[in-house]
């Protein structure tokens, strides 16, 4: 059978339906409700590495089902809004983590700078990426996006300047650039705003090549990290400090 994108996103979205309803969603309640045979189900499990039975679902397995079927081309939209905020922000470090990028999700930091709140921070090389996960059960208005980017802004800045207090750069330093981007559910009205790069989570991918190539032109903030200091390490002791 071609597993075309549509019959994987018809089964998962019956399956997380399903599954946010009872604690155990057999093959057969699967195939009645998504309209497939028996078989069909059982194909469309293997792919997404679940064994052709009756299935139970935990949250670390409901993240990696979304990602497998956000890789064979279903539609975000349709799977993720069954995503608790939680796990939507899990869902994007499991694709920052499959690019290539260490990450934390769900950082809250108090200092005297102010309270944010980082649902993910990603990093690699001499790029971080501040994530802002907006799991809303409609797209974004202009107006929301607009009052996002300003939220956005001051996290920006605090931790731009946390990051730097707690790295202690003297004259051996090395730059990194910390870039803000915001993750919604639904499509957003405009790919850029103020710098700022808005991206749904099926086409994350593809803004996270963008931000890659041209992150120099977007918003972002140059910060002076002593050398040596690996990224991870440095945001343990902002957890610890802060």
């Amino acid at each position: 059978m071609g597993l075309r994108p549509e019959l994987v996103g018809r089964l998962l979205e019956t399956l997380l339906k399903l599954a946010s309803s009872r604690e155990v969603v057999s093959i057969g309640e699967l195939a009645e409700n998504a309209l497939l045979s028996r078989d069909q189900v059982g194909e469309i499990l293997k792919v997404l590495g679940i064994p052709p039975r009756d299935v139970r679902l935990d949250e670390d397995l409901r993240s990696e089902i979304v990602l497998r079927g956000l890789e064979l081309g279903v539609d975000g939209s349709l799977i993720a809004r069954y995503l608790s905020w939680r796990e939507f922000e899990r869902l994007a470090a499991r694709v920052l983590e499959k690019a290539g990028y260490g990450s934390v999700w769900n950082l809250r930091i108090a200092s005297r700078e102010g309270r944010v709140q980082v649902d993910v921070l990603a990093y690699r090389w001499d790029l971080m990426l501040l994530i802002d996960c907006k799991r809303w059960n409609k797209p974004l208005t202009p107006s929301a996006e607009a009052r996002i980017a300003e939220e956005q802004e001051r996290r920006l800045r605090i931790l731009g300047k946390l990051l730097e207090e707690v790295s202690e750069a003297g004259e051996d330093f090395r730059a990194v650039y910390l870039v803000p981007a915001v993750l919604s559910l639904y499509q957003p009205s405009k790919p850029l705003l103020r710098g700022h790069v808005f991206s749904s989570i099926g086409g994350f991918g593809s803004a996270l090549g963008y931000i890659e190539r041209a992150f120099f032109q977007l918003r972002h903030e140059k910060l002076r990290l002593r050398r040596g200091i690996p990224l991870d390490k440095l945001i343990s002791r902002l957890r610890a400090e802060f």
